[in-house]
């Protein structure tokens, strides 16, 4: 168990571009990465990452992530990483906690909120 988790939430506007047609710098971010890590890295949630509109992620005393919770724009968690054959997103690549807040607008939550997500997914995948 972690003795000081930090759990940070990151809101992504998908829709937002500069110009027309054009991603974002986060968007580019994500198909580079995804494109070294899918099908391998996340065989069950490659269709879900980019449907992602909101990440839960919880940092180890390190600052380095080491869960995750992707979330529809319903504020439903549609997928959970590390989970089963899935090694995750953010998890799986070299950012720490300051490349977060540095690079994304975040928001600090409550171990509870990360928590009640992550146990909502493993419910509504079992039952």
């Amino acid at each position: 168990m972690l003795q000081n988790p930090t759990y940070l939430k990151i809101i992504l506007d998908n829709n937002q571009n500069v110009e027309k047609n054009k991603p974002n710098k986060f968007l580019k971010l994500l198909k580079k990465i995804s494109r070294k890590i899918i099908p391998l890295a996340n065989p069950d949630f490659e269709d879900k990452i980019l449907e992602t509109n909101i990440w839960l992620i919880e940092f180890d005393n390190e600052n380095i992530p080491v869960r995750e919770i992707g979330m529809n724009n319903l504020n439903e968690p549609i997928m959970i990483m590390p989970y089963k054959n899935n090694y995750g997103f953010w998890t799986d690549n070299n950012l720490k906690l300051e490349d977060f807040k540095n690079g994304f607008e975040v928001y600090e939550i409550d171990k509870d909120v990360f928590e009640n997500n992550w146990k909502k997914f493993v419910k509504k995948d079992y039952s």
